[in-house]
């Protein structure tokens, strides 16, 4: 039984010990009022009941989706790791890092290897990701484009 309840059964019998006349409009107030309190305090009780139900409810499809975005995104990751490493062309598990360009898009911040011996300045450099040239002009100049290949830059 809860508090509100509680309370008007004993709001209930206070009532009942005054002793006031059957037909007097204070009593009938009285009454009224103690009747509205009581379906309030039942309804209070019945919401509470349903919070309680929709709450585990609730809980029960919160620990479900967890359940499936482990199947489903830890999965994909590993199977996207999978696709990454086999069919990139950019893939470089069996290759030294230091026989290749490193470069990030500026614009997706993809990291992007290149060989430094068939670079090409002069052609353009998309990115895998996401379509934009990787190099300015200004990165494509004759000094950055010789520290690309290892020689000393020109002044």
């Amino acid at each position: 039984m809860s508090k509100l309840t509680e309370k008007a059964a004993f709001l209930r019998g206070l009532a009942e010990g005054i002793d006031l006349k059957p037909d007097s409009p204070e009593r009938k107030l009285l009454v009224a009022m103690l009747s509205a309190y009581e379906e309030m305090s039942q309804s209070v009780a019945l919401l509470e009941q349903r919070l309680g139900d929709l709450e585990e409810s609730i809980d029960e499809v919160s620990d479900d989706l967890a359940d499936i975005e482990e199947i489903v995104y830890d999965g994909d990751e590993e199977e996207e790791d999978d696709e990454d490493e086999d069919d990139s062309a950019y893939a470089l598990r069996d290759m030294h890092e230091e026989d290749f360009i490193e470069h990030s898009c500026p614009h997706c911040g993809e990291i992007v290897f290149f060989d430094p011996d068939d670079f090409d300045p002069d052609l353009p450099h998309p990115c895998p990701s996401c379509g934009k040239e990787l190099f300015t002009e200004e990165d494509l100049g004759r000094n950055h484009v010789d520290g690309f290949r290892g020689e000393e830059p020109t002044l």
